[in-house]
């Protein structure tokens, strides 16, 4: 059960990668109006940065494909969001653990 959890994470964190790869093309044919081989070469550097990456799929959603602004934060910063929680959740565990030695 819990391989199968993650597999459907991992399809999921890389349906949304794709996603947002997608929007950084169809931003940089928008803006700069530069041929699609062109953009997606372009758009492999700038996805592979997480802040930087995430800030342009949102801004090529919303200017080119028409998305509302928080549907796309939404879809977007999930990732963010996700490791907030498991942080938040292992470090306050982390507080409260007894730790007993021997």
């Amino acid at each position: 059960m819990k391989n199968a959890l993650i597999a459907l994470a991992v399809i999921i964190y890389l349906g949304t990668g794709l996603i947002q790869f997608f929007a950084i093309i169809s931003g940089l044919q928008h803006w700069i109006g530069t041929p699609i081989i062109i953009s997606g070469i372009v758009a492999i550097f700038i996805a592979w940065l997480p802040v930087i990456g995430t800030i342009v799929g949102i801004i090529g959603a919303v200017k080119s494909r028409g998305w509302q602004w928080y549907s796309a934060v939404i879809l977007f910063c999930w990732p963010f969001v996700v490791y907030l929680l498991v942080i938040l959740i292992y470090g306050t565990a982390g507080i409260f653990k007894r730790h007993v030695e021997f």
